[in-house]
């Protein structure tokens, strides 16, 4: 009797969470757009997207071993939210199919026309790991050592002073140059480029007078052989919390209070960003850091509303999580972005793992315009 008592509580339970996170997939897809000034709140819920991601997974493999076999609804939430799934894990069925069959997707690019190739880096560089004990000057050696093999054509810098600034120069002889706003600071460089600079500037507050600082946005309009883009360069408000894992959890309700407001000023900011984007004569890239994730609405207004493509959605050459802030979390978290016109070719994504130069990886793309 008790076997079957505790049988009946078990099933019953797995039943209640087979319901609630499928239903709770599809809430949380469909909360993207959604602001947090209408419903408080929201974009610290859809942190816990990946983690729902999971669980549905859990419940589709644990059915489909054990004797409930009851895949039909989460499979069903999965499936609807394909495109949540893919913003938090990219499964490149491409690149599985060419290892399978020996073909390079290397070999398939260099086929493209190079005459309109555009490669893409932003770095939020931390001025090269300034809280680290390390040397500064070995970080910024080995990223130009990066930048000088990759190639970009143009990058995108937040929060970036950059002491061998005559090789940068160098390297990019145009640029978008931000002046120190008080003494203590230093001269630091939001758009280099390889090609000529139209016109430049910085997004201005004109609307909202609840922004309270002006905002981290730069512009550079950018003849790119014969074709000129408007290139924005992004740093959205940071969060300004301890993202130490016991002091989040001894001090939870603050942290999330500071999220929240943290998510609703950001979405003011890009309320902003859109109104100078709508109103630029060129097709406009994005590179830069949003501190938010891909669940977020803030995204959602940059990709869906705006029509920009998500150049980590492209196939490029490995499947992967999309981690692009180097700390210990509890899941990887895609911060930095490059996003560009719909219209363009896809070639390549890349994260460059492997660095400790900053808090953040540098993200890398190639595409065809």
């Amino acid at each position: 009797m008790k076997f079957f008592i505790t049988r009946f509580v078990f099933l019953s339970m797995y039943r209640f969470l087979y319901l609630f996170f499928s239903l709770l997939l599809i809430f949380l897809h469909f909360c993207e757009s959604i602001p947090s000034n209408i419903f408080k709140g929201i974009e610290c819920i859809s942190l816990l997207t990946p983690f729902v991601i999971g669980v549905n997974i859990f419940l589709i493999i644990y059915a489909l071993l054990g004797s409930e076999k009851k895949i039909l609804l989460p499979l069903t939430s999965l499936y609807i939210c394909y495109s949540s799934v893919e913003k938090f894990y990219f499964l490149n069925l491409d690149s599985l199919k060419n290892n399978f069959t020996n073909t390079s997707l290397d070999h398939r690019n260099k086929n493209l026309n190079s005459k309109n190739k555009l490669r893409l880096l932003t770095f939020n560089s931390l001025s090269f790991n300034r809280y680290k004990v390390e040397p500064r000057e070995q970080f910024e050696s080995e990223f130009i050592t990066y930048i000088q093999q990759k190639q970009p054509d143009v990058i995108g810098f937040q929060e970036t002073y950059i002491k061998e600034k005559s090789l940068l120069k160098k390297l990019y002889p145009y640029g978008v140059y931000k002046n120190p706003s008080t003494p203590n600071e230093r001269i630091t460089y939001p758009i280099v480029s390889k090609y000529p600079i139209l016109n430049k500037g910085r997004v201005i507050n004109n609307t909202s007078k609840k922004i309270t600082k002006p905002l981290d946005v730069y512009y550079a309009d950018i003849d790119i052989k014969g074709h000129v883009f408007r290139f924005y360069n992004i740093h959205l408000q940071s969060f300004h919390i301890n993202t130490n894992t016991d002091f989040l959890l001894n001090n939870y309700e603050t942290s999330i209070l500071q999220l929240n407001k943290t998510f609703i000023y950001q979405e003011k900011e890009i309320y902003i960003l859109k109104k100078h984007i709508l109103n630029s004569p060129y097709p406009c890239i994005l590179l830069g850091d949003l501190n938010n994730t891909p669940f977020s609405h803030v995204y959602h207004e940059l990709t869906e509303d705006l029509g920009l493509k998500d150049t980590f959605l492209c196939k490029g050459q490995n499947t992967h999580f999309g981690a692009t802030y180097n700390k210990p979390w509890f899941y990887p978290l895609r911060i930095d972005h490059i996003l560009v016109p719909e219209n363009s070719k896809l070639i390549t994504y890349e994260i460059h793992k492997t660095s400790n130069w900053s808090d953040h990886y540098p993200v890398f793309a190639e595409i065809l315009f």
